[in-house]
Formats: C-alpha cells, structure tokens, sequence
C-alpha cells in the first residue's frame, strides 16, 4: 500500500482557507486523523495531493462559528461622564473570534 506524505489544501466559497495539518502521513494507503480548518466558510472542498498527479476531494461541507467562548465589548473612550449613559456592543465570540450567531441568551453585566 501507499506509504508517503501527501500535502492537504482548501477552498471554500470565499477562495482558499487555511487548514491544519497541511500534510497527511498515509501508512498502507490510509491516512487517519484530525483536520481543523480555521475559517468560516461555505463549500468547502478539502483536496489531498501527492505531488505526482495523483489527488483527491472531499464532498463540500460548511464551517460554521463554533459554540459561545467569550462576549467581546465593542471600543470605549477613555473617560466616562458620572451618571451619563454611553452606548456598547457586545458581541458573543467563539474560541476563533467569529461571531456566535447562535447564541440567543442573557449575560449578567
């Protein structure tokens, strides 16, 4: 079987994305592990090339924001006036800092 390291790649909707691992180390023509791919994107199309004309695709699927990390705070001047109200954005993040779009709850301020 095929015993080598072929390079990995990606493209979604919004062009190339990147992916983790880049390579792929195949033991008795399988490769086994984890990919992680570190944008939001729609289509995306995985592509494993061996570098002699031998590649293949995975099906398009979507990478969507992950689960609620933290709330990032939108910009705030340096100075505040005693009871004078100001305006804030929170925004619910994921752990890559995409926006949580499926968070709908409350937070305690």
């Amino acid at each position: 079987g095929y015993s080598s390291t072929a390079t990995l790649s990606a493209t979604g909707a919004s062009g190339a994305v990147t992916l983790s691992p880049a390579t792929a180390t195949f033991a008795s023509g399988a490769f086994t592990g984890n990919l992680s791919v570190s944008a939001m994107s729609t289509n995306v199309v995985i592509t494993v090339s061996d570098g002699a004309g031998h590649t293949g695709t995975s099906n398009s699927f979507n990478v969507n924001a992950g689960p609620v990390h933290h709330f990032a705070w939108s910009t705030q001047p340096a100075n505040r006036g005693v009871n004078v109200p100001f305006s804030v954005t929170l925004t619910a993040q994921d752990s890559a800092n995409n926006t949580a779009t499926s968070f709908n709850s409350t937070a305690t301020l």
